[in-house]
């Protein structure tokens, strides 16, 4: 690696070789790309858990859609949740729905019920799994992974972190 960028890579994991920006800036390589080959400006992601799971991918340009989420997530959880007996625990910042761990587990996470962010018809959505749903905050309590952005959202939908994203496609436009 050259010495000029030796230094921005201090601090990072062994054995990484750079850092790919993919904000809604200019200087973001999806931006970049966008600008550089006259395409859509929409970009997705899918982030593997691990490197069994494979290198992940990444698409540029038209062809991808986006997802809107339904407007109370939460809500919708939280009475889904108490439907099926699941103990609600006091809230732990920035989570407001947080819930007890002794619950049951399937192959797909926390036995928690699923969101389903609905695209242009009921029958095209993307649905998430409890593993990328719950967060584990404390030893014995886990939060449900979304956040209100408050009044002054930039998007429709954000999202983000390791629990969202992992081993599920993300598209940006």
């Amino acid at each position: 690696m050259g010495e000029l960028y030796s230094g921005s890579l201090n601090g990072l994991a062994r054995g990484t070789e750079g850092i790919l920006g993919v904000r809604r800036t200019q200087i973001a390589l999806p931006m970049q790309l966008a600008n550089a080959f006259e395409l859509e400006r929409k970009f997705a992601l899918c982030v593997p858990s691990s490197s069994q799971s494979g290198f992940g991918v990444m698409f540029f340009g038209d062809g991808l859609s986006y997802y809107m989420p339904p407007l109370a997530v939460i809500e919708d959880f939280v009475n889904k949740a108490a439907s099926r007996k699941i103990t609600r625990v006091e809230s732990v910042a920035p989570f407001g729905a947080c819930f007890s761990t002794k619950m049951a587990s399937t192959k797909t996470g926390p036995a928690v019920p699923t969101i389903d962010l609905v695209q242009q018809s009921k029958s095209v959505y993307w649905r998430i799994y409890g593993a990328n749903s719950m967060v584990k905050v404390k030893e014995n309590v886990q939060c449900l992974g979304v956040v209100d952005g408050g009044s002054k959202l930039r998007a429709s939908i954000v999202i983000g972190g390791h629990y969202q994203l992992v081993d599920n496609i993300y598209i940006r436009v």
